[in-house]
């Protein structure tokens, strides 16, 4: 089993993903990438949207698809909307 439990069903997530976090700290970087693990594309962008100097990658082999899937997230990305919501209580 994983270790990773999703907080929505109690159970082992069980998906082939890997979730990488380049963080100012160590324990910064670990605490985000098990927590991204589980979150939505939207609830990652919007934590990392709080915080400089933040970029994570997650790949998800478990797509349905030849390859991998690879996303990126990077703190200072915008999106279509400008920048990410509430750049005022971005954490340094």
């Amino acid at each position: 089993h994983h270790h990773i439990v999703h907080p929505q069903t109690g159970k082992p997530d069980e998906r082939s993903v890997t979730m990488s976090v380049c963080a100012p700290s160590p324990l910064l970087a670990e605490m985000l990438s098990t927590a991204f693990l589980v979150m939505r594309d939207e609830q990652i962008k919007r934590v990392i949207s709080l915080y400089d100097n933040l970029a994570a990658a997650k790949v998800d082999y478990s797509a349905g698809t030849d390859q991998p899937v690879i996303t990126e997230y990077n703190s200072n990305q915008s999106n279509e909307q400008g920048q990410y919501e509430d750049q005022s209580e971005k954490v340094s």
